[in-house]
């Protein structure tokens, strides 16, 4: 019966910015006759047991292998490993470019003889271009780590390499990294398996990253597309690069973070990269930080992902600038609260500081649904916004139109004391809480000389818990120029703590933004928020109350009239749970 192989032709094609096809030559896929000829390949073309390779899964069969490789001309070729088990006990090392490595899918298995901690790299290229894996088994010995951690060597190390493919591929059961890319560019993982890979750490020392693939060091343009991580021991990528891209990928059971990016120091950008169309379930705590997608890398795209029953958060933004994180779907995370985390589906932490400032700004959350549907809800909160320490406030961050609800402490929460509402630069609104909203846009006209209650609602005993609020938006208009016009916002009865005064001769539109929220007690409140007067500023509040919330508490407009001939009008009040 016909099998597949891969081929490419001599055809040659522009490389600015490249597609998979462009990158090596025009790929095509040939159909092979049992004799294994075929008139589209003119490269050389070996089969491993030509040079004395077994397959018999006793026989090192390391050397016979290398022969192969080396046999190959300068202009490269091609290194067929027929079904087998070929057992490899030191690095074999590439010498040529343009060339593909290919087997017969899972049967053609190269298996790493060593029954030590940490074999050796298994394949190793530098500044060799144009190189494809496709079509193989690589397995490591299996073995669970007793070594020092972090001393295994990666299973396959592409350094310098311009465009390659990795691509139908399995990989397992090696401790190290399984891919691991560094100054590459334009290479293409896609459409393998990565199955129990990894070092699992939890409880040694010191901590040392080994994820399944890892692109650093001025790598840019990695494109990890439609393969399956399973069993990934300390996270399935660490994208330490630029210009790339890890998307349609499905992760299961990772350790500490399932995708990490991060921008650490030096000049090794890491910048511009998108992670999106991702599946990402069930990330389990290593050392701090058991996260789906862990971004602290600016100008990052974060979208359309699904990422539930994390023991930490869904997605944390750290110490970013420039990111976007839209249409994601976070629910179900904070899976063992007993660790003390407080996972949420999106979490914000930022660590700029007065020196350094630029971290933290310009970041949009928009459209997320962030949800918790358990029995036992165990995700804290919906979206959280919070600072670290000595961390100076955000600047030019969006938070509109997420959807929340079944969250334990809150939905969308920000921390009180940051007063986020009262800088400009700074959106929070239009998002969905999905309980305990209300909004009433009847509108309420006074007229007559005296105060009154103009629109109210009442906060249901106990809703806003230690650390949870309310959102408040109210606008209307006023006319006659008689005398003053006053406009209040209340919480209970006794805290007024909004005021916005039209003196005689004023008219125009009236409008308050606050959020009431309790920190860290059922009778302590941070109350932040500013209101308007003819769409320019009127006052920026920044207060706090002792309301006891565990009875029913009203937030109340209140307008107040000297003049019969003027008159107040309350458009609109609206109430979002945070």
């Amino acid at each position: 019966m016909a099998d597949l192989r891969i081929a490419y032709s001599e055809l040659m094609v522009g490389a600015n910015h490249p597609t998979k096809t462009d990158t090596l030559n025009r790929l095509i896929l040939a159909e092979h006759g049992s004799d294994g000829k075929h008139s589209k390949i003119t490269d050389p073309w070996i089969d491993v047991r030509a040079f004395g390779a077994k397959g018999d899964n006793s026989t090192d069969d390391t050397t016979a292998i290398q022969n192969a490789f080396n046999a190959l001309p300068s202009t490269g070729g091609w290194i067929y490993f027929p079904s087998g088990i070929y057992l490899v006990s030191s690095t074999i090392t590439i010498p040529q470019s343009a060339v593909t490595v290919t087997g017969n899918g899972q049967s053609s298995v190269l298996r790493a003889k060593a029954s030590t901690y940490a074999p050796p790299v298994m394949f190793s290229a530098t500044s060799k271009n144009n190189l494809i894996f496709a079509r193989l088994r690589f397995e490591g010995n299996g073995s669970l780590p007793s070594g020092t951690p972090g001393t295994a060597d990666p299973a396959i190390y592409l350094t310098s390499v311009n465009n390659a493919i990795f691509e139908e591929c399995y990989m397992t059961n090696f401790m190290g990294i399984g891919l691991a890319l560094a100054w590459c560019t334009d290479i293409w993982v896609e459409k393998n398996k990565f199955v129990s890979m990894g070092q699992y750490m939890q409880g040694l020392s010191p901590i040392t990253g080994v994820p399944n693939i890892w692109a650093a060091y001025n790598s840019s343009r990695i494109y990890v597309r439609h393969n399956y991580f399973y069993d990934a021991r300390f996270g399935a990528i660490e994208l330490l690069c630029s210009l790339s891209e890890f998307s349609h990928n499905y992760i299961e059971h990772s350790g500490e973070s399932a995708v990490y990016t991060e921008y650490v120091s030096g000049t090794d950008p890491v910048e511009k990269n998108i992670i999106s169309h991702n599946i990402i379930k069930d990330v389990y705590l290593i050392d701090i930080a058991p996260i789906g997608i862990e971004c602290s890398a600016n100008n990052t795209t974060i979208a359309n992902n699904n990422i539930s029953l994390c023991q930490g958060d869904g997605i944390g933004i750290g110490a970013a600038s420039k990111v976007i994180v839209v249409n994601n779907i976070s629910f179900n995370n904070n899976q063992t609260p007993a660790q003390g985390l407080i996972g949420c589906g999106i979490k914000l932490q930022n660590v700029s500081t007065v020196a350094n400032p630029d971290k933290g700004n310009d970041i949009v959350i928009k459209g997320n649904i962030c949800y918790d549907d358990q029995v036992t809800p165990t995700q804290q909160y919906g979206v959280r916004v919070y600072m670290a320490g000595s961390a100076v406030s955000y600047k030019r961050l969006m938070i509109e139109g997420n959807a929340a609800y079944g969250n334990v402490l809150a939905d969308i929460y920000t921390r009180p004391d940051m007063n986020l509402l009262s800088d400009p630069s700074v959106s929070i609104r239009d998002n969905q809480p999905w309980v305990n909203i209300y909004k009433n846009t009847t509108r309420y006209t006074h007229n007559v000389a005296s105060t009154v209650q103009m629109m109210s609602y009442t906060v249901p005993a106990n809703s806003m818990g230690y650390n949870g609020g309310v959102r408040i938006i109210a606008y209307g208009t006023v006319t006659g120029t008689a005398n003053t016009k006053t406009i209040t916002v209340r919480f209970s009865t006794t805290l007024t703590f909004m005021t916005i005064t039209f003196a005689a001769g004023d008219t125009g539109t009236w409008r308050a933004e606050a959020q009431v929220m309790n920190s860290g007690a059922n009778n302590t409140q941070a109350i932040s928020g500013v209101d308007y007067k003819n769409n320019a500023v009127n006052e920026v509040v920044a207060t706090t109350g002792a309301i006891d919330t565990t009875a029913d508490r009203a937030i109340s407009i209140q307008g107040q009239l000297v003049s019969v001939l003027d008159s107040i009008t309350c458009d609109a009040l609206i109430i979002e749970r945070l």
